[in-house]
């Protein structure tokens, strides 16, 4: 059932076994996951189904103090979440994301990639991404016929991305929480206070957005509003951060075009269509949209010490560059057709404990404090940029697949010109040590029992794949975990 409260009353206490705050990709799936397993299900939303523009003391307002953010912008308050403004882009974090690195600290998670990959499968169905019944091996293959760099030397590979048409949660799922019978979505139901003692949280309370005051309680809470406001939502209420970790290694995916290069026109590291086999057709053939990048071999990763990363190769006339410098590149002769390629390196950002929300002195329209954003990328990351771009210079120079041409820059450069993705990452992070993050392996708070986070919020380290499908996954995941609780 949805129950939109500025068209219907509310009782003063609402009773659930699991109460979720937020309506996104993590909220949704996790409520459906949870409804199947007969456990009754409060799911919060603080907006209404359209998006509502505040004049003034908007709640996702806020202080920034670091590198630039347009908080604003990057976030969307009404159901679904962010999923209104997803691109769709869809691909798992890779194996050697979820490893310690000893050259980066901090990283690594408390799980592996073996433990997500059934969540993966069912959350390619969650997303609506088509493989042609690949599956996860889809990410990683070589189709011979859009991508030929990564067949031409042993340090390159192939991860592709596929499509979402974009899922728009709100939209897709509404009819399947309309009709569920153990589901209770409530919109326009902000969540102002989390109480807690002994270990345990007891009561959680918020005020709609007519006005009213409302109050649930529930055997266990679920915060899935992002890693913004999970932050805010738990330094408002000045829970769960013994280890002073909620709000820092605050992060985003950058992405940053570092070079030109003229290359045999076969190398299409760009979004177009390929024939597959689909689900969707009864495995007539069709097409459908894949966004292949180059990367590194994991050990050429491991040795050089870099970050993980994928390269997207764009002609120039798709990006309309006309440089001088660039077009100096059509002189190399490949002896095949070849076109002028603009290099885009889409990347990891590592964590950083100094990059941080805080909570600024003043409020928003409900009351609650607003954030203090103090966004700091690491210089390494864009020291390992300009690696990556160097060793990726010379393996096309030696293998004569192509030229490179590119200017010297100062990483600090890099860093302040770098493109953000919009993946909000980090804040509540994951790890198994109570003193270095958040939440512990299966999500749920070091110092609550009945307490856990979903959501990029938790991500110890981030990977350079678009978080949606990870978040999905995790959200399943934990749905398991509280269904045999």
């Amino acid at each position: 059932m949805i129950i939109d409260l500025l068209k219907q009353d509310i009782p003063k206490k609402i009773l659930a076994d699991i109460c979720i705050v937020g309506s996104g990709p993590a909220g949704i799936s996790l409520a459906l996951q949870l409804e199947k397993q007969g456990k009754s299900v409060c799911l919060l939303e603080a907006g209404g189904e359209k998006p509502v523009y505040f004049e003034k003391q908007d709640p996702y307002d806020g202080e920034n103090v670091g590198r630039p953010y347009n908080m604003l912008a990057t976030r969307l308050r009404y159901f679904g979440g962010t999923s209104n403004h997803w691109g769709g882009w869809c691909r798992p974090l890779d194996p050697i994301d979820f490893k310690q690195k000893n050259y980066i600290p901090l990283s690594g998670w408390p799980i592996s990639y073996n433990d997500l990959i059934p969540y993966y499968e069912q959350a390619l169905d969650v997303c609506e991404v088509d493989t042609g019944g690949l599956g996860l091996q889809a990410f990683d293959k070589n189709f011979k016929k859009s991508s030929q760099l990564a067949s031409q030397s042993e340090k390159f590979i192939n991860k592709n991305f596929f499509f979402s048409p974009p899922t728009r949660f709100g939209k897709r799922y509404k009819k399947e929480l309309e009709q569920a019978k153990n589901i209770n979505c409530y919109l326009n139901a902000t969540v102002t206070t989390i109480a807690g003692s002994n270990g345990e949280i007891n009561r959680l309370s918020g005020i709609s957005s007519a006005g009213k005051p409302f109050s649930i309680e529930a055997s266990t809470y679920v915060l899935a509003t992002g890693a913004i406001e999970n932050a805010r939502l738990l330094l408002a209420n000045k829970l769960a951060n013994s280890s002073d970790f909620v709000g820092r290694c605050f992060s985003d995916h950058n992405g940053k075009t570092v070079a030109a290069a003229v290359l045999d026109s076969n190398n299409k590291y760009f979004n177009h269509d390929i024939q597959i086999n689909s689900r969707k057709l009864q495995l007539l053939s069709e097409k459908t949209s894949i966004m292949p990048h180059l990367s590194f071999a994991d050990d050429v990763i491991i040795e050089n010490k870099l970050i993980n990363f994928g390269i997207a190769i764009e002609p120039s006339y798709r990006v309309g560059s006309t440089s001088d410098s660039v077009m100096n590149l059509r002189h190399f002769e490949t002896g095949k057709k070849a076109d002028l390629f603009n290099v885009l390196v889409r990347m990891e950002n590592t964590p950083n404990p100094n990059s941080t929300i805080k909570l600024s002195n003043s409020r928003d329209i409900y009351g609650m404090p607003r954030i203090k954003l103090d966004w700091q990328p690491n210089r390494y990351d864009f020291e390992s940029l300009l690696k990556i771009r160097d060793i990726f210079s010379k393996e096309v120079l030696k293998t004569n697949v192509g030229r490179v041409q590119w200017k010297q820059v100062d990483p600090s450069q890099l860093q302040q010109s770098a493109s953000i993705q919009a993946h909000h990452l980090g804040t509540t992070r994951m790890s198994d040590n109570p003193e270095q993050g958040v939440v512990d392996e299966n999500l749920r708070c070091h110092d609550y029992s009945n307490l856990y986070i979903v959501g990029s919020s938790c991500f110890p380290s981030f990977g350079f794949a678009n978080p949606t499908l990870t978040i999905v996954a995790l959200a399943l995941r934990l749905g398991d975990k509280l269904s045999t609780n």
